[in-house]
Formats: C-alpha cells, structure tokens, sequence
C-alpha cells in the first residue's frame, strides 16, 4: 500500500487518537525537560537522612507499518511490550556528604510473544531483560570546592537537536525519538568539579571508560549497523586509545542571562569505521573504534518577559565523519576520513500565551573541506519547533515535536497526550512517525511509526 505524505498522516493519526479516548498522558517531552511529578512535601519536613523513590511504568507499542527485511520484524505487530520499575535511593550522611544510587530494570515481553518474527537470539538475550545502574556516586563540599564523584550525569549545552557542548554522556539510542527524557542519556563514570572565582564558576570533569551509546542489537528496529548485517560481513569492535576524556567549564551569569565556555578533548561517542579488509574466504572484516576529537564551544541564553532566547556554537577538531559507501567501491577500498566542523544552534521561546508554550530551533552544520564522499553535506540545515499546551489545572498535557534532522536526513514528528489520574498515577499515550528519503540517515526506519500505551505509578517514602 502506498504511505499517504507524511504531515497529513501523523496529522489525521495524532487528531483520531485524541478524538478515540479520554484524556490520557503521554510520554514525556522527548526533547525538553522531565516532569515526573513525585510528592516531596513529605521529605522536606522528614528528619530521617534517607529518603526512597521510584516508579513503575508500563508500555504497550504497536507498530502500525512493516519494517521488512533484513529486520527481525518484517510486518506490522506489537514493538515493544515493557515493564520497567526504576528505584532511588539517597543518604545524607552529613551536611557536607550526600550519596545517592539508582537503578533501573527492565523485561520487555514482545521477545516472548514473537507472533512469528524470527528474533534472534542475540536479541532475546540482550533486549528482553536489562538492569542499569544509573546514579551511583557521592558528591561533597570542602570550602568552596564542590566535587562529586561516581556514575554520573552532567547535562551541558542548550541545543536540543545537537550534541556540541553536551560530550560527556552518552544516550540511549535504542530508538529515535521514542525513549523517555530521563532515559535518553546514560550515566557514566566520572570526577567532576565546582569552584567559584569571582563573577564566574569553573566545572571540570573527567570520565574513565564511558564507552558508547547503547544502541539496538542485530535485526532490531533501530539497528544502526543495519547496512552491515550479511554473513559475508564481520564487524570487529575495538577499545579506543585513550579511556580518558577531559571537559572544562567556564561559566557567569548576567541580567536575565548566563554564558558558558567549554573546552573538550573526548572520544566520540559512537564507533567510526576504521578500515575494512578482504579475507580469504571472501568475506569482509569491518574495524569499529571511538576517534579521539577536541571541541571548542560556547552557549548562553536570555530571558525578556515572555520570551526566551537561546544559542550554542561549536568547534568539532579531527571528527571522524562517516561515508556515504562505508565499505568502499569496490568493497574493502573504504577510507577514512577526519574534518573539522562547526555546529551552531540558535533557539526561541514564547510562553506569552495562557498554557501554551511555543518553541523553535534552527540548526546548521558546517563540514570544512568538505568531501563528496561524506554522508554529509557541506552545510546542513535541520531545525524543530514544538508546541506545549497544559490544561485542567494542568492535569492535562498536550505536547507535539516535529524535528528535520541537518541535511534533511530525515523527519521525525512525536505527539503526546498526558493526564495526572492522580498524584501517583499518570496515564499515557504517544504516537511517534517517521519519513525519510533513499540514502539518508533515517531512510533505513522510516517503517517503524509506532502508537503507544503507557502507566507509570510513582512512589516515594
């Protein structure tokens, strides 16, 4: 069957779905801030040290088109039906001490009804059941100095749409655009620190094995090496270098203002294609490594009544860029390639109306000495815009993201509908669509539109 053009379809899908049910929540803000609302009124006035949290959270996914081969899921069917409970923990030890620990769990039960999709069984072993330690460190005053040390987040940058200042975590890229907002970056080990000199604050923070994004397994959904998965292909993954990555920070506030200064010397967070050799047999050996690369940026943002400014520029020095033919013609000629490129992102908010909240990005990439055979182009431009709009005393939540990804290298459109049944209790639905064109990045996903069913009950002692 033919797709209908895509605007008219997550339009029409997202306007049946509001009409077909009463008010539900839906999946939080995939590109702005968490809004788990969990009681703390009972922690403010506790004098115990300890204090407990978590939620539990239940996800039924169907994916309405067919992905086809070579992904394990080759017709339309359920995507994901997920259980998850995640768990917090923190201990004021002393009022200069505070160590916290969280984890997550989960059991996904899609990969136990196949409904006659051949998963394999790499899938099944690393997708069905999976527990994370996220939060797991202790973080301390002496004088002035702030350190905080352990498996960690530290959120930099503005940008919602690209990663130019905000290196040091990596992300859950499992899916596009589908995972929820406290999942989308991962926990890494790390030793970062505070200190104040004058009208500015200086953040430093090292890490050590961060590793990669955690992305799809073979033949899943979201399978990034996709284009490698033939028997006559043999992916070889290898340590970086250097496990040690180093950021520093320089920051100040203004009127209505702040400022930011970031210096970086990091191993990209994904693999680059090293090299790929011909065996004997035939068959193809694919190197896959972290490249070492160093940034430059700088963001600030400013608020005037309703409105909210924001920007962010970036240097990328020696990034390893990826190739439109990643195995070379004729295969096993590859080559490599490192450039230098300048990411910039200038952002615009307005929450002059009454519950309704409007906001705009522009995004440009610049590759210098720019190669045809690149995936990318010299200059791409993306951009999103979203609406939020709260309601009922903002019991209900109604939130739309459509986002071009630089280059044109794709759309994805994500709408979502909440509703706070109570204060434990939150009800969700998500409708999440993609489009894209032959030899872009999203191309690959472009069948895997996806509308999706959620209850999280929060707790908290």
């Amino acid at each position: 069957m033919k797709k209908s053009p895509f605007y008219a379809r997550a339009g029409a899908l997202f306007v049946l779905a509001v009409s077909a049910v009463s008010p539900l929540a839906a999946q939080d803000d995939f590109f702005g801030s968490l809004d788990i609302e969990i009681d703390t009124a009972a922690n403010e006035i506790s004098d115990s040290p300890f204090s407990v949290l978590g939620w539990f959270s239940e996800k039924v996914a169907y994916g309405y088109e067919s992905p086809g081969a070579p992904f394990s899921r080759t017709a339309e069917g359920y995507s994901r039906i997920e259980s998850s409970l995640f768990l917090q923990a923190d201990w004021q030890v002393n009022a200069n001490l505070d160590i916290r620990l969280s984890t997550k769990a989960y059991r996904d039960k899609v990969y136990d009804y196949e409904d006659g999709f051949a998963y394999n069984a790499q899938e099944v072993s690393e997708m069905r059941s999976r527990f994370e330690l996220r939060d797991f460190y202790l973080e301390t005053r002496i004088g002035e100095l702030y350190l905080k040390l352990g498996n960690q987040i530290a959120a930099w940058g503005v940008s919602e749409n690209l990663s130019i200042a905000d290196l040091i975590n990596t992300q859950n890229q499992y899916s596009f655009g589908q995972q929820d907002i406290e999942d989308l970056r991962l926990q890494v080990p790390a030793a970062m620190f505070s200190y104040p000199l004058g009208d500015w604050t200086v953040d430093g923070v090292i890490t050590y094995k961060a590793g990669t994004h955690d992305v799809a397994q073979a033949g899943d959904e979201f399978d990034q090496f996709i284009q490698f998965r033939n028997p006559a292909i043999r992916l070889q993954e290898f340590e970086p270098e250097n496990e040690a990555e180093y950021f520093l920070r320089a920051s100040t506030h203004f009127n209505n203002g702040d400022f930011s200064l970031v210096l970086a010397d990091v191993n990209q967070n994904e693999f680059s294609v090293q090299g790929v050799a011909l065996l004997p047999d035939s068959s193809m050996a694919v190197a896959l490594q972290q490249d070492r690369m160093r940034a430059v940026a700088a963001y600030s943002s400013w608020a005037a009544g309703s409105w909210l400014l924001f920007g962010e520029t970036g240097l990328h020095l020696d990034k390893a860029m990826l190739s439109a033919d990643p195995l070379g013609s004729p295969p096993g000629t590859a080559q490599r390639f490192e450039k230098d490129q300048w990411l910039t992102a200038a952002g615009i908010e307005y929450n002059g109306f009454r519950n309704l909240t409007l906001t705009f990005e522009a995004d440009l990439v610049h590759t210098r000495e720019h190669d045809p055979r690149l995936m990318v182009g010299r200059q791409d431009f993306g951009y999103s815009g979203r609406l939020l709009w709260n309601t009922l005393n903002d019991r209900v939540q109604v939130l739309t993201v459509f986002n071009r990804l630089p280059g044109n290298q794709g759309d994805i459109f994500r709408a979502s509908l909440d509703y706070d049944w109570s204060d434990n209790l939150e009800l969700g639905l998500l409708l999440v669509t993609y489009d894209a064109k032959a030899g872009t990045r999203l191309y690959d996903y472009r069948h895997n539109d996806i509308f999706q069913l959620q209850l999280t009950y929060s707790f908290q002692q």
